[in-house]
């Protein structure tokens, strides 16, 4: 009996079902970790304040290459920490949950060194470098790169649409603000991007 060639039959993908409630899990003890990081850091907890920080002189010039991750914990007040919290949970369950524990947390928390110290860069060496936005941005290039490839029911332009205005919805920013990095986001996306 003839079959069809299986790429013409697609019933469901790993999208078309509610993500594992493992994903939720992963994503309300990684936002707990991180209210618990900001309440650390806001209480200068062993000097928290002076030691987390990321600044391209503590990082390149002094090698204090732990700020380079601890900087991502670290908020500068409860508006900024909910500002971040609400895409950080989101993009947590949804990476969790449909793509595993690879997706999230490993590899947000392995970019997350790497966006502090390049954003650094591009500001004076005394410039702090605090919060989460890169990460979070990460997680959003991360995603729509997995939507792409696993969204086989969505096709071509329509595709692309999904993905344009999603990435507008969530990456442009509302206000212009001096106290945002810009860098940090855009370099964030890209490396999510590209993992």
């Amino acid at each position: 009996m003839p079959t069809a060639p299986v790429s013409s039959i697609l019933l469901s993908t790993r999208l078309n079902r509610p993500p594992r409630a493992s994903g939720c899990w992963i994503a309300f003890a990684a936002l707990v970790a991180l209210f618990a990081a900001s309440a650390a850091y806001w209480m200068d907890l062993g000097r928290a304040q002076d030691l987390w920080p990321a600044t391209r002189e503590a990082i390149v010039d002094r090698g204090e290459w732990s700020r380079a991750f601890l900087s991502a914990l670290a908020h500068a007040d409860g508006h900024h920490l909910l500002s971040n919290s609400v895409l950080f949970f989101i993009f947590a369950v949804m990476l969790a949950g449909y793509f595993g524990p690879l997706a999230f947390p490993v590899v947000p928390c392995a970019l997350a060194p790497l966006i502090s110290t390049l954003t650094v860069y591009g500001y004076s060496p005394e410039t702090r470098l605090i919060g989460a936005s890169g990460v979070v941005n990460a997680m959003v290039g991360e995603w729509l790169v997995l939507y792409w490839l696993t969204a086989r029911n969505v096709r071509g332009r329509m595709k692309v649409l999904r993905i344009l205005g999603f990435a507008a919805m969530t990456l442009l920013p509302e206000t212009v603000s001096p106290e945002r990095s810009d860098l940090a986001h855009a370099i964030g996306f890209a490396f999510g991007v590209a993992a």
